[in-house]
C-alpha cells in the first residue's frame, strides 16, 4: 500500500514537472523564432546596403567618379597611344582630326559600354553627341595621311577585334598607306611582337585575349578619293 502510494506521488511530481516546462519551452522557442526573423531581415538589409554603390556607381557624374570603366579607359589609352606617336606634337589640323575620329568610332571604342557611357564620355569632352560619320577636306601637305594612319594605328593597338578598311586613290597609295600604319604600330610599345601578319594591303596584329585579332585593308578606290577609311 506505502509503495503505491509512492509510485503514484512520483507520477503526480512528475506531471506537475511537465506543466511547468512546457510553457517556458513554448516561450523560449516564440523568442528564438523573433531573434531568428530579426537577424534575417537585418541581413537582407546590410545586403541590400553593400549593393547600393555597385548598382549606381556607373550613374553618378563623371566629376564624383573613381573607377573608370573598360569602354572609357579604352578612349585614354587610345589618346596615351596617339601622344607617344607624336613626341614632338602634332600640328593643329591632326588634333582636331584625331579628335573627330574618336567621336565618329566611338561606339567601337566603348564596346558593351556604349550605351551607359556614350553621354558622359562626350560631356567630358565638350562634344554634342557622338558621331556616325564624318567628312573631311584638307589641303596638301596638312598632315592628312600621318594623322590618319596614327590613329587607324592606335585604335587596332586598343580596341577589340576592330576591323579597318580604307580606300585609297590607287593600288600604291593602298600599300604605301598600310606600311604607314605597320610603322606607327611598331612605334608602340610591343608593337612589333604583336604583328601577326603584314601583307601587301592588309595588316593584322594579336589582342590581349586569345581569339582577339585587329585587322586594317587597304584597297584601291579607283576614283578620286583620297584615303577614305570604313570603321
Amino acid at each position: 500500500m506505502l509503495l503505491d502510494y509512492m509510485e503514484k506521488e512520483e507520477e503526480e511530481d512528475d506531471a506537475d514537472n511537465i506543466l511547468t516546462i512546457s510553457p517556458s519551452l513554448h516561450t523560449l522557442r516564440s523568442k528564438l523564432s523573433q531573434a531568428f526573423q530579426y537577424l534575417s531581415i537585418k541581413e537582407d538589409i546590410e545586403r541590400e546596403e553593400t549593393h547600393i554603390p555597385i548598382v549606381t556607381q556607373y550613374y553618378t557624374d563623371f566629376k564624383y567618379r573613381h573607377k573608370e570603366s573598360s569602354g572609357e579607359a579604352t578612349m585614354k589609352n587610345i589618346e596615351e597611344t596617339i601622344k607617344l606617336l607624336f613626341p614632338k606634337g602634332r600640328f593643329k589640323f591632326q588634333i582636331k582630326l584625331h579628335d573627330q575620329m574618336l567621336r565618329a568610332t566611338l561606339r567601337q571604342i566603348l564596346g558593351n559600354n556604349y550605351e551607359h557611357e556614350f553621354e558622359r564620355v562626350c560631356e567630358e569632352r565638350g562634344w554634342n553627341g557622338p558621331k556616325k560619320n564624318m567628312f573631311v577636306i584638307a589641303s596638301r601637305r596638312s598632315g592628312k595621311t600621318t594623322g590618319m594612319s596614327s590613329m587607324i594605328a592606335a585604335l587596332l593597338l586598343n580596341v577589340t577585334n576592330i576591323e579597318i578598311v580604307v580606300y585609297s586613290v590607287g593600288e600604291r597609295s593602298a600599300k604605301e598607306f598600310v606600311k604607314l600604319i605597320e610603322k606607327y604600330t611598331r612605334y608602340s610599345p610591343n608593337g612589333s611582337s604583336r604583328i601577326k601578319s603584314s601583307k601587301a594591303e592588309e595588316l593584322t596584329i594579336f589582342g590581349s585575349v586569345p581569339g582577339d585579332e585587329r585587322r586594317v585593308r587597304s584597297f584601291p578606290s579607283g576614283g578620286n578619293a583620297k584615303n577614305v577609311s570604313c570603321i
